[in-house]
C-alpha cells in the first residue's frame, strides 16, 4: 500500500469510528427510555423471575396505555352524565322556586302588601322614619313594630298555603 491510499482510509475509518460512537449513543438512549417505561407499568407477573425483554416492556406499555384510555373514556363518560343529571335537577330547583315565588307574590298582592316588595319611586323606602301609610315624622320603633305585625301575618298566611 502506498501513503495515498493509507491516507484515504484514515479519514473513512475515523468517520466509520464516529458512526459507531453515535450508533452506541442512540442505542443507549432507547435502552434508558425502555427501562423508565418498565418502571411506570403495573407489575407483571411473567416478569418476577426474569429481566423482561424490550418487545415485552412495549407490549406492555401499548396495552397499559389503551387501557388507560378506555378508563378514562369511561370516566369521561360517567361524568358528563354526572354533571347533565345534576344540571337537570338543579334546573327543575330553579322551576319550582320561581314557582313558589310567583305564589308568594300573589299572595302579597292579594293581601294588599305588594308595596313591601316593590315600592314606587317616589314613596320613601321601608327603613326610613316615615310610616307607610304617609304619615311622616312616626318614630323608627313603631314603623318596626307595625312592620313586624304585617309581616307576622304574611307569614301566617304562607304558611296555610304551605
Amino acid at each position: 500500500m502506498n501513503t495515498k491510499e493509507a491516507d484515504l482510509k484514515k479519514p473513512s475509518e475515523a468517520k466509520r469510528i464516529q458512526q459507531n460512537d453515535q450508533e452506541k449513543q442512540r442505542k443507549e438512549k432507547i435502552k434508558t427510555c425502555i427501562g423508565e417505561i418498565a418502571k411506570e407499568l403495573p407489575p407483571s407477573a411473567e416478569h418476577i423471575d426474569r429481566k423482561p425483554s424490550t418487545l415485552s416492556i412495549v407490549s406492555q406499555a401499548k396495552d397499559y396505555i389503551k387501557q388507560l384510555k378506555e378508563k378514562n373514556q369511561a370516566y369521561e363518560n360517567n361524568l358528563a352524565s354526572v354533571d347533565l343529571k345534576e344540571l337537570k335537577r338543579l334546573r327543575e330547583n330553579e322551576a319550582a322556586h320561581l314557582e313558589k315565588i310567583k305564589e308568594l307574590e300573589e299572595t302579597v298582592k292579594a293581601f294588599g302588601l305588594s308595596k313591601i316588595l316593590k315600592p314606587k319611586s317616589n314613596e320613601v323606602p321601608l327603613a326610613t322614619s316615615s310610616d307607610r301609610d304617609g304619615r311622616p315624622g312616626r318614630p323608627k320603633t313603631i314603623n318596626k313594630l307595625l312592620e313586624k305585625e304585617r309581616n307576622d301575618q304574611l307569614q301566617v298566611k304562607i304558611k296555610q298555603l304551605f
